[in-house]
């Protein structure tokens, strides 16, 4: 993700996030779903770059940020 972005920051917090949890996961289940959330929120920073969007792909783009947190 290119460091113009506005999610940039985000997607560096979040990635920081899932590195210091994977680092203290006691359940091993836990590493499936980080890396799902991982794999979501990637998709939505990726789904994201090189607006301008239709309203409905900003939606879509909504919806994976969103899984991330349900996961």
């Amino acid at each position: 993700m290119p460091n113009e972005n506005p999610q940039y920051v985000d997607a560096q917090k979040l990635i920081t996030s899932y590195q210091v949890k994977q680092e203290t996961v006691i359940d091993p289940r836990s590493i499936i779903y980080i890396a799902a959330a991982e794999q979501y929120a990637f998709a939505a920073a990726k789904a994201s770059q090189n607006p301008p969007h239709t309203v409905q792909k900003w939606e879509e783009i909504g919806d994976l940020w969103e899984k991330q947190f349900k996961n």
